[in-house]
This record gives structure tokens, C-alpha cells and sequence, in this order.
């Protein structure tokens, strides 16, 4: 019996010292964050890392009891999957729930008023996303609200303080509201469950909702991480209130940004920085005599991407002919809008094409072989096709042997 406490306290030790480097390199980048102001903290590095996955009916994690009455603040991360009539994220019998009701986040409470009534949030969980739900109650000011990842939600008026009973806290509990014989659950990953015996301000919320907390924070009565990983316990970190797992299985997962890709490249096209290369435009016609004396800016471009996004300018920048030497390169029979928007296509892969340019730009992107582009362009042409200008789409269709615009 001493050799197997004397294992699992190792074991507890060693879970600890893992859980405290994690979470102060969060705390480090959160720092680090804070104080670059052009800078805002990334959603996704908020997210949680490990967590615990609730999917079958008898999974669930049984926390000792913490009693708050007059006042609390409640919090926890959640990612559902699925949509369910009602599934607990945290329940104390009698006391307090924090629930999905077909995706809405609700709460009730064992109160004088409005008693154990559901209190809807009037927002819905995304599913398959991580979101941030905190509660306050106040019964001083007869008033609980609802915050969405540090954002204020909704208010709703209570009365009375909150139970106080030996019942456990539960977390991912199924219901007691059945779908034909089966109790309806809480399905997908549930988070950093965190109870404080106080009102956290709209201040301390929206700056710190996601932050890792130590503990020993005032008025935090109960803080359960489930960074574990491993293992049937979830630790308290304010003291000994350890939680029992029963079902649920850990999940680690790193939750990844859209690409942003595209806005650096045209920040890149629209600052200039390490242009080697001019380029303008000479429409000639009508529109040359519209530009007059007064031309737009030549664009600043870099022939290497250029060079790699379109095989013409890549010969033009070859080593044969004089446009790789050349500090400007006019571009002959273009319009200025649609060299503007053939540049800003080669940087990000996209451009806002207007009606009046699409078929224009359409010629000009086959001129360059720039298929993506031109594709774009026909789908532009046909959701716009009318009796006035079908006949010019016609012509261009059969001179470019276009066969899916001409069909």
C-alpha cells in the first residue's frame, strides 16, 4: 500500500510539473501579446490543448462539492459537436447548470426566483469550435450574466441566494430529458472548469478569460484545468478538490487559423517594399484619351512573383528579353483597372472583379494564360448575361474560342 501512494504521488508530481511548464509558456506569449498593441492575441492560440471528450451516456466527471451563494462567477470551455435537446456542461444538483439546449447556451439555478427555469443566452455554440462561456451571479444586485468568449451576452434578473448542499459538481453529465428512452447529453469536448466565490468584473473578464490561472487568484474556490492527458483525476489547483473521470476519453488537439496568406502578400503589393520592377499601362483607344496628362501611379511589383504566378511574365523576365533589365515595363492594350486587378490576382490569388471590367479582364487573362483567373472572369460574365450584352460576350466567346462561355 505505501509503495503505490509513494507511485501515484510521483505520478501526480510529475503531471503537475508538465501542467505548470504549459501554462506558463501560455502565460509568457499572453504577455508578450498584451504589449504589442498592432498585435491582437490570436483566438485559435487561446484555445484549449488537452480536454476531455464526452460522447458516451455514462461519461462524466464527478468534482467534490463547492458551495457559493451570494455571490459566483462560473466559466469553461466547450466545443460540441453535435446538437442535442439538452446536454450539462456543469451541474450541481439543486444549485447551478450550464447547458446546451440545441446548440443555445442556457443556465439555471436553485434560487427564490425564477426557481430551476432555464435562462436563455440567445447564442449558439458553434460546433466543432472551442468557445468561452462564463456566468456571474450577484444576488446583492439581483442580476446573472452571460459572457461569450470575454464578451458580455446577456442579463437576466434573479432573486435569492444559490443552495448550498453537499451534492457533487458534475461536468458532462447526461440529463434528465429523454429522446424517446435515452437521456440526451452534452456531446464533444468540454475544458478548464473554474468556480470563484465572487462577481468577476466586465474588466477582468474581457482581459482575462483565457488566460491560465495559478490557483491562489482571489475569491477562485475551485480550478480544474483537465490538461492531464492521461489518467482517471482531474486536479484542483486551488487545493485538494480533485475530480473523479468516469467514461470520457482525453483528446489533445491544436487548433488551426485560417490561412492569412493572402493579406500579407497584397500588404506586400500595396507598401512596395523590395519592388524591382514598374509597371503601367497603355489601354490606347478611348481610354488613353479619358487618362490624358494625368496617369494613374505605375505599380511597384517584384518580378519573382510575378515571374512564378504567370508563365508570360516569366518569359518576359527571362534573360533574353529586355523587360529583365528594365526598371519600367509598359503593358500595351490594358486598361489601368485591369492591370490593377491582374497584379493584385498574381499576389493573393484573388480581386474584387467588377461587372463593367469582366470581360475585358477576361481577354487579358487569356492573353496572359492565367486560367484560374479567367474562370473567375466567366463566372462573373454569366451571372450578369443580359440581351444587351450577350452578343459582345458571343463575339469574345468565338474569337478566344471560349467554349464553355460560348455555350
Amino acid at each position: 500500500g505505501d509503495h503505490r501512494d509513494l507511485h501515484l504521488c510521483d505520478r501526480r508530481q510529475r503531471q503537475m510539473c508538465i501542467r505548470d511548464r504549459y501554462q506558463r509558456r501560455v502565460r509568457d506569449r499572453f504577455e508578450l501579446w498584451t504589449t504589442m498593441e498592432a498585435q491582437p492575441l490570436p483566438f485559435s492560440s487561446r484555445t484549449p490543448y488537452v480536454a476531455l471528450d464526452f460522447s458516451q451516456q455514462a461519461d462524466v466527471v464527478k468534482l467534490p462539492s463547492v458551495n457559493v451563494t451570494k455571490e459566483a462567477t462560473f466559466s469553461v470551455w466547450i466545443r460540441p459537436v453535435k446538437s442535442t435537446p439538452l446536454g450539462y456542461v456543469i451541474f450541481k444538483k439543486s444549485t447551478f447548470a450550464i447547458a446546451l439546449q440545441d446548440e443555445e447556451v442556457v443556465v439555471a439555478f436553485g434560487n427564490v426566483s425564477p426557481g430551476w427555469k432555464w435562462i436563455h443566452s440567445d447564442w449558439r455554440a458553434p460546433l466543432g469550435e472551442w468557445s468561452h462561456i462564463t456566468v456571474t451571479y450577484d444576488a446583492s444586485t439581483e442580476g446573472t450574466s452571460i459572457y461569450i468568449n470575454g464578451t458580455f451576452q446577456k442579463r437576466a434578473e434573479i432573486r435569492g441566494s444559490l443552495v448550498a448542499c453537499d451534492n457533487v459538481v458534475q461536468v458532462g453529465v447526461k440529463s434528465f430529458k429523454k429522446t424517446g428512452t435515452t437521456k440526451t447529453r452534452y456531446m464533444g469536448c468540454i475544458a478548464d472548469v473554474c468556480i470563484w466565490s465572487r462577481v468577476l468584473t466586465d474588466d477582468e473578464i474581457s482581459r482575462r478569460w483565457a488566460l491560465p490561472l495559478d490557483g491562489d487568484e482571489d475569491g477562485l474556490v475551485g480550478c480544474w484545468p483537465m490538461d492531464e492527458g492521461a489518467g482517471g483525476v482531474v486536479v484542483d489547483r486551488c487545493g485538494s478538490n480533485d475530480g473523479d473521470v468516469t467514461g470520457p476519453l482525453w483528446q489533445m488537439s491544436v487548433s488551426v487559423p485560417p490561412s492569412d496568406l493572402s493579406t500579407h502578400m497584397l500588404d506586400v503589393l500595396r507598401s512596395g517594399v523590395g519592388a524591382d520592377v514598374l509597371l503601367t499601362a497603355d489601354p490606347g483607344g478611348d481610354e488613353e484619351d479619358e487618362v490624358g496628362a494625368t496617369p494613374p501611379e505605375p505599380i511597384r511589383c517584384h518580378k519573382a512573383i510575378l515571374s512564378a504566378r504567370c508563365p508570360v511574365f516569366k518569359a518576359m523576365f527571362s534573360n533574353q528579353f529586355s523587360e529583365n533589365t528594365a526598371e519600367k515595363v509598359t503593358l500595351r492594350e490594358i486598361g489601368w483597372r485591369e492591370l490593377q486587378c491582374m497584379v493584385e490576382w498574381c499576389y493573393t490569388d484573388n480581386c474584387d472583379i467588377d461587372q463593367e471590367i469582366a470581360l475585358s479582364l477576361f481577354a487579358i487573362a487569356d492573353r496572359f494564360r492565367l486560367s484560374r483567373l479567367q474562370r473567375q472572369c466567366e463566372r462573373i460574365i454569366l451571372d450578369n448575361l443580359d440581351c444587351e450584352n450577350v452578343c459582345g460576350v458571343l463575339e469574345c466567346a468565338e474569337r478566344m474560342g471560349a467554349a464553355q462561355l460560348r455555350g
